[in-house]
């Protein structure tokens, strides 16, 4: 750079109370400053390795893209989260869908052989991630778990644990919700614990939303890893009637606000689906989510018009309503709209996803369009665990301007994940329930030779995260303590990290105090969102 011209290059840390324009123009205006700009943080671009991933330019970052490509390099999803598919069904034999079915806990926990299952990821969750890893099932029956491939597919899917030699039906309504074995979900058509696809059309909509990626086959859904509930209330044709669908908000509703589902996140329901008018019952299905913090995700409809069409019009706070775009970023031609009642746009033409009896397809419509929100409301769900359905609203609705809904929706956005997670990175990482940190030692003076332990435990906080912490003070120096260091960092573990520091023994008749403790962040890496903690510990003789 000298040889340039250009000179040396600092790299400076910079208080963050400042805004970035004003510490730049401090900067450039000082003697010797060609110029100064912000140090911005790159990555790996992860691409994931479905055969299929070419196809899906809904999830890339070009043309009308969630861009969620971008934000696969923060988090791929989680198998806490659930997310209900009241629709059609789901194939849940489906190679790039089995493992994100959805396993109702509160119905497999009075299982006799439950305890002996082992969580293979230590989530707190039996899945069918859990079912499938060696430790639960090789290839082989595990007479002890009922574990059997009685379809022959080479895996275990909810049709191994429906099928009725498995034992897994034990014909108790464990979970006392008034549905008999609801293992999965329920099927609202027949009256039976069995909602398997017999159209196509919910497990395309599941497949955006949660297909298994990265997994060399196929599809990548928004999330890799999700819970979906399939909550089949259509038939093989497709059509159905309002009191099913109320009773499979309701079913869904019950899941989280009955909390008998351990650790499980349950999200928001994906209604890819309309006609009837509007229906005061349904309306008072959708309001009974709301209170639940259930979002409810709705397709537009295809009819071209302003109309209202319910349920994607319904008012209240937890709905979203979803127009379909093109992949050059226009409004489909088919697609309803309207600026009073429509949100926002989604990829909604040629979106390729799962189908029926293992394979692949392009369908089009509003449909299409709803999954793609309702799996980037899952996704942010992982960022943001304790963010209200309210809040996440607000950031789907954060959307990037796009000028053919100028006018046609209430934000004149398309979805844009990378915009959403950078709206809760600066409102939940401020608002209560954000990352919080308490420090404390085993004493408040310390003698020479003597260990001061520190504690620092969190709330919400990423277990793995790397805290770094650094000692000052005046008159302290690395001659102060025997490990002759003043920082060090460690990892967050299970909400805490422990450090220690010994006195040295240097002679000097006086007693070391320590008089203050702060929080003032300063660096912190390897977190699984961009957002910046820190820790510094004063020590003062």
């Amino acid at each position: 750079m000298k040889a340039n011209g250009e000179g040396p290059i600092d790299v400076l840390k910079v208080p963050t109370t400042s805004s970035a324009e004003a510490i730049i123009a401090a900067y450039t205006e000082q003697s010797g400053v060609i110029f100064a700009e912000v140090d911005k943080q790159v990555a790996i671009q992860f691409i994931p390795n479905d055969t299929g991933v070419g196809s899906l330019w809904g999830m890339k970052s070009s043309g009308a893209g969630i861009k969620a490509d971008q934000a696969w390099n923060i988090s791929t999803g989680s198998i806490k989260n659930v997310v209900g598919i009241i629709d059609t069904g789901i194939d849940y034999t489906h190679q790039d869908l089995y493992k994100n079915v959805f396993l109702n806990q509160g119905e497999i926990r009075g299982l006799s052989w439950f305890a002996s299952i082992v969580d293979n990821d230590s989530d707190g969750l039996i899945t069918f991630w859990d079912l499938n890893s060696a430790k639960n099932w090789s290839g082989t029956a595990n007479i002890q778990l009922h574990l059997n491939d009685y379809n022959s597919n080479g895996y275990i899917d909810a049709g191994d644990l429906l099928d009725s030699r498995s034992g897994w039906e034990d014909g108790i309504d464990l979970d006392s919700n008034g549905y008999i074995d609801d293992l999965i979900g329920w099927d609202f058509v027949d009256n039976d614990n069995d909602p398997l696809d017999l159209n196509g059309h919910g497990t395309h909509v599941s497949g955006t939303i949660g297909a298994m990626g990265n997994n060399g086959l196929g599809v990548a859904g928004v999330n890799y890893q999700v819970q979906m509930a399939g909550l089949r209330f259509l038939d093989a044709n497709g059509s159905g009637y309002t009191s099913d669908a109320i009773e499979a908000t309701d079913y869904f509703t019950g899941l989280k606000t009955r909390g008998l589902n351990g650790p499980d996140n349950f999200v928001a329901t994906n209604n890819s689906w309309g006609g009837g008018g509007a229906d005061s019952l349904l309306s008072n299905a959708i309001s009974r989510a709301e209170q639940a913090g259930l979002l409810f995700i709705a397709a537009a409809g295809n009819s071209a018009t302003s109309a209202l069409s319910y349920p994607a019009a319904y008012t209240q706070n937890n709905v979203i309503s979803v127009a379909a775009l093109t992949s050059t970023g226009v409004l489909a031609s088919y697609s309803n709209y309207g600026s009073s009642w429509v949100d926002l746009g989604a990829p909604g033409s040629g979106i390729y996803s799962t189908l029926l009896n293992g394979s692949y397809g392009t369908f089009n419509g509003t449909s299409m369009a709803a999954p793609h929100v309702t799996g980037a409301a899952a996704l942010l769900a992982t960022l943001f665990p304790t963010a209200t359905a309210a809040q996440l609203k607000a950031a789907l609705l954060d959307g990037t301007a796009n000028g053919a809904l100028a006018g046609k929706t209430l934000t004149g956005d398309q979805l844009d994940l990378t915009v959403a997670i950078d709206y809760l990175n600066k409102t939940i990482g401020t608002a209560p329930g954000g990352p919080t940190y308490t420090i404390a030692t085993n004493g408040s003076s310390f003698s020479e030779g003597q260990t001061i332990s520190t504690s620092v435990t969190t709330t919400n906080v990423v277990d793995g995260t790397t805290l770094y912490w650094a000692v000052s003070g005046n008159g302290i120096d690395s001659a102060d303590f025997s490990a002759a260091t003043l920082n060090g960092s460690g990892t967050i573990t299970n909400g805490a990290l422990t450090f220690n520091l010994t006195i040295a023994n240097d002679l000097k008749p006086r007693a070391r105090k320590l008089s203050k403790l702060s929080s003032t962040l300063i660096a912190v890496a390897q977190l699984k969102l961009p957002l910046r903690l820190a820790s510094r510990f004063l020590i003062a003789q």
